[in-house]
């Protein structure tokens, strides 16, 4: 598969602190990846870093950030305004937040359309109703006169889908695009946005804390922990061959699924943590594995690195010891 974007070594530094840590996967052209993890995991901040929309203090570090060839990382300031919309399309979650309250959805969704194609007024009003007929929304040339607060959530994000494949990007990037949606808007949501991507060939980088919402997305799936990518593979391996306890403990919480005493499953601890140790894995407060295999110095001493999980897919990858069937022969 030819790879669309390629991202090594992705490093995001605030003074003396670290969010993220050496950052590395690719998209194929076509292909839908997801970035899977809690709040503050550093998977928006990743997709950020691509388009370079960081807070202000941020210094970026990477080998290699690419999308087709083109170099992002060292890409003017003019270049990168091109490639916002035309080249990578952006669809932020909490979508009534993000449209202008001030301005119609139609005039909206008219900017990337002159700006980006070129079209003069009149074509891109006509262009404007004929996208939002395309992405579903009944009566699109009333609801192009419409305001944000006239909208609700579901159609909300529909017109943010409709402006974010304006401009035929070639990577969409969704960055938890059902939050606060209920579930039927949510399947319907999930489905446009597939649908959209094999219509235009376009690539998608989907970011969720939900591995269950993925499931039916993606076809590779980035596990992201404490601004460490801690498992990577395919969506199968991932969602049934899960070696990471972290992202059991994902799947565990995604099912929704009551104890004996009516509790849902909570991973205990906090990740918020997880950035302090210098040293060992940044997971091991919270892991009850490494106990279970004797490992806790190893986990407690030495950060694991990405390696193939053995005897699997050489893609399959994960960041854990419990992983490594020679230490725990040992233990």
């Amino acid at each position: 598969m030819t790879e669309l974007l390629q991202v090594e070594n992705l490093s995001v530094s605030f003074g003396a602190a670290k969010v993220l840590d050496d950052i590395s996967f690719s998209v194929g052209a076509g292909e839908a990846v997801a970035l899977v993890g809690e709040s503050g995991s550093g998977k928006t901040l990743t997709a950020m870093s691509l388009i370079r929309l960081l807070p202000r203090g941020a210094e970026v570090q990477a080998t290699l950030l690419k999308l087709n060839g083109l170099d992002l990382h060292h890409a003017s300031e003019k270049t990168m305004n091109s490639v916002r919309g035309s080249k990578i399309g952006v669809l932020f979650q909490q979508p009534k937040r993000m449209l202008d309250p001030t301005s119609t959805v139609g005039r909206q969704l008219a900017e990337p359309l002159r700006m980006g194609r070129g079209m003069s007024r009149s074509g891109a009003r006509h262009a404007s109703i004929e996208l939002l007929r395309d992405v579903g929304i009944p009566e699109p040339e009333r609801r192009a006169r419409s305001y944000a607060h006239e909208l609700s959530g579901g159609m909300a994000q529909r017109v943010m889908i409709a402006i974010a494949l304006a401009g035929q990007p070639e990577l969409l990037i969704a960055d938890e695009p059902t939050t606060a949606l209920d579930v039927t808007v949510e399947a319907q949501i999930l489905k446009l946005i597939t649908s959209k991507k094999r219509e235009l060939g376009m690539s998608l980088l989907f970011i969720s804390h939900d591995l269950k919402v993925v499931a039916d997305v993606a076809d590779r799936i980035a596990v992201m922990y404490a601004g460490r990518i801690i498992e990577l593979g395919s969506a199968a391996e991932i969602l049934t061959e899960p070696k990471h306890p972290y992202t059991r403990a994902l799947i565990e919480c995604s099912l929704l699924r009551p104890s004996e005493t009516g509790e849902l499953y909570a991973i205990p601890g906090s990740g918020h943590s997880a950035r302090g140790p210098s040293h060992g894995c940044r997971f091991q407060s919270r892991c009850r594995i490494s106990a279970e295999l004797h490992i806790e110095q190893h986990c407690a001493s030495d950060e694991p690195p990405l390696i193939p999980v053995l005897g699997r897919s050489p893609t399959h990858l994960c960041r854990c010891w419990a992983a490594v069937p020679d230490l725990q022969e040992s233990a």
